[in-house]
């Protein structure tokens, strides 16, 4: 046999060699009877057929001898070979080989034009029924362009379509993650929705889902989708997470609990704890919040985050303006840093707060207080009428005097 080829090669030579094109390419034929796979007489049938015109039986050969270069040391050489005679689309090739070429072009890091080549092989398998196939391309083009959502939902409902549950699962999950990022929450929550109900035993599905749900206002079905994991889980996110659900859904003990044992184990989750602090406060479990409070503020200052403590106060005492306890709790957290026009500030709401509830006898105290830290601003005459013939009548002329006093003494000052 090897015998014959080489007499079938040795002729083709020979009419090359004569311009006997026609001749040589019946010997090069015979060279493929006998061996299938000759890459020599391949690429000389190529060579031929392009020669004399015939361009759709030199692509046949050309895409023949793509085909054989599989061996890593000849990728340089199949992709120019496709490149010059296989790529101008005058003769339809193969899927199967469209999506070597994009493996090939993948490998020498040309994303785009991989993702062109896999895009068209997808597109012949799908109307070839090749779903599988087809599959294979559109998992590569979501891996090379993974920052475009359409790529990863087309791959998402393709892999759903043939039962390839877990693979859809990724991709959905993967597309939700990507709106979220562009700040397309109601097409996240779809997407992720999607994923969830093919792989809701993932956590991470699980997650991405929940926080979707709590973005959306859903806090009550959060907390349905993450509880199954709950028992099971210390991950800092996971729990910060179902924490914010569980506040949001109203289960503030049970919530307490959970965010509590992540600042006590792992130092994380105190935003988390001044919501539920603020939830308490709303529902009227006022200690409950300033428990809350002094858990965090032992713990942030005692990591030198006074600061951000104190900015964290402000907002709770802003949103819970009517709390006794929390004002109070705001009150003493500036007296203690010595800072007096805040202290001064937050008592002024005290005073109010006391004032509305009947507490005369705190109202008149914090109105001694903010005689003392500021003799001079001019609402204090206000505040001490509100208390006129509700308080002691010593106590009423004592604060009254000290007020003149100071006025006076500020007439002369500057006079």
């Amino acid at each position: 046999m090897a015998g014959d080829i080489n007499k079938h090669l040795d002729r083709a030579k020979r009419f090359l060699e004569k311009n006997r094109v026609e001749d040589a390419i019946a010997a090069y034929l015979a060279v493929l009877e006998g061996a299938p796979q000759h890459q020599e007489a391949t690429q000389a049938l190529g060579d031929l057929y392009s020669r004399t015109d015939q361009p759709d039986l030199a692509a046949v050969h050309y895409g023949l001898l793509f085909d054989m270069l599989i061996d890593p040391r000849d990728e340089n050489k199949a992709v120019a070979i496709y490149n010059r005679f296989l790529r101008s689309g005058r003769v339809e090739q193969p899927p199967e080989r469209i999506a070597r070429y994009a493996f090939l072009q993948q490998k020498q890091n040309h994303a785009e034009e991989a993702i062109e080549q896999y895009t068209k092989a997808a597109e012949m398998f799908t109307a070839a029924s090749r779903d599988e196939d087809a599959l294979f391309c559109l998992e590569r083009i979501a891996q090379l362009d993974p920052e475009n959502p359409a790529r990863q939902l087309r791959l998402a409902e393709a892999a759903e379509r043939i039962s390839r549950r877990a693979l859809a699962a990724r991709a959905y999950l993967r597309a939700g993650q990507l709106a979220t990022a562009h700040g397309e929450h109601e097409d996240a929550l779809k997407l992720l929705y999607r994923a969830y109900v093919l792989a809701p035993q993932e956590r991470s599905v699980a997650l991405l889902y929940a926080e979707a749900k709590l973005r959306a206002g859903m806090a009550t079905e959060a907390v349905v989708i993450l509880d199954p994991f709950a028992g099971k889980e210390s991950d800092a996110t996971f729990v910060d997470t179902f924490g914010k659900a569980l506040v949001r859904a109203g289960q503030l003990d049970r919530a307490r609990e959970i965010l509590e044992g992540l600042l006590r184990e792992k130092n994380v989750g105190t935003m988390p704890l001044f919501e539920l602090a603020d939830a308490y406060a709303a529902a009227g479990q006022e200690r409950n919040a300033v428990d809350i409070f002094l858990n965090l503020k032992r713990r942030m200052f005692a990591d030198k985050k006074q600061n951000e403590f104190a900015l964290q106060m402000d907002l709770a005492g802003e949103k819970n303006a009517q709390s006794q306890a929390v004002l109070e709790f705001w009150a003493a957290l500036y007296n203690e840093l010595n800072r007096e026009s805040k202290y001064f500030e937050v008592m002024t709401k005290l005073f109010e707060v006391y004032v509305r509830a009947g507490n005369i006898a705190k109202a008149a105290e914090t109105l001694e207080k903010l005689v003392d830290i500021d003799p001079y601003d001019q609402r204090n005459q206000e505040r001490l009428e509100m208390l006129r013939n509700r308080v002691d009548d010593s106590l009423f002329k004592r604060i009254a005097a000290r007020l003149a006093a100071d006025r006076n003494m500020g007439l002369r000052s500057a006079a």
